[in-house]
Parts: C-alpha cells; sequence; structure tokens
C-alpha cells in the first residue's frame, strides 16, 4: 500500500512539469476537448466550439446557448483577453458558465497562440 501511494505521489508530481512541456495543441487535447471542439463544422460540446475564436466576439458562436453575462460582457477574444480569461475565468466575466481556468502562464500563452490559430486559412 505504502509503495501505491509513493507512485501516486510521483505521478501528481510529475504531470505539471509534463504540463509545462506541452504545445498549445496538445494542451487543447488533454484539457479542453472535453469540453470544446476546434475544427469548422463539429458541433458543440458542453462548451463551445473555437474554430475561429481568435478575434471573436465573446458568446457570438452559432447555436451555443452563452451564459448572459458572456453574451453581454462586450468583449473580443483578442490573445490578451483569451490570457486574462482563461487565467480566471469568473473574476474576468462574473457568472460565465466556464469555470476552468489555466493558472501555468506559460502553458496558458501557448493555448492562447494555438487558438489564435484556428482560423479560416
Amino acid at each position: 500500500m505504502k509503495r501505491i501511494l509513493i507512485s501516486i505521489a510521483a505521478v501528481l508530481v510529475a504531470a505539471p512539469a509534463a504540463a509545462q512541456s506541452e504545445d498549445g495543441a496538445s494542451y487543447f487535447t488533454g484539457h479542453c476537448q472535453m469540453c470544446h471542439t476546434n475544427a469548422p463544422g463539429q458541433r458543440n460540446g458542453v462548451g463551445p466550439n473555437l474554430f475561429g475564436v481568435g478575434n471573436r466576439k465573446a458568446g457570438s458562436a452559432a447555436n451555443f446557448s452563452y451564459s448572459t453575462a458572456l453574451k453581454s460582457s462586450k468583449l473580443v477574444w483578442t490573445q490578451k483577453n483569451l490570457d486574462k480569461f482563461l487565467s480566471m475565468p469568473t473574476a474576468m466575466v462574473p457568472g460565465t458558465m466556464m469555470v476552468i481556468s489555466v493558472p501555468e502562464t506559460d502553458q496558458r500563452q501557448k493555448l492562447v497562440g494555438y487558438l489564435m490559430t484556428l482560423k479560416k486559412k
């Protein structure tokens, strides 16, 4: 039993270090894709499809039921706004349904950089 607990502790300590080395696309796949899709024409999940999120007005993706708070926020998803929002969504937009944050600055910046590339070519 002691060996199992030590192994679990080692995994928990190593997990943040592994997450730090992920690029934005890998981070999205491992952490965001549970709720969001990221390709044109894909259906929304628990969260909206994030294809084309860069420079889009917050709360404006088609066929998604946003919170009143996000729809009325008047935000545009610039790199700066995405970074701030993902650091603590409920602080930036009280009442948002998005409650998951990306506290690690390096990972958040990689994720935001990736999200900004999701657009028509």
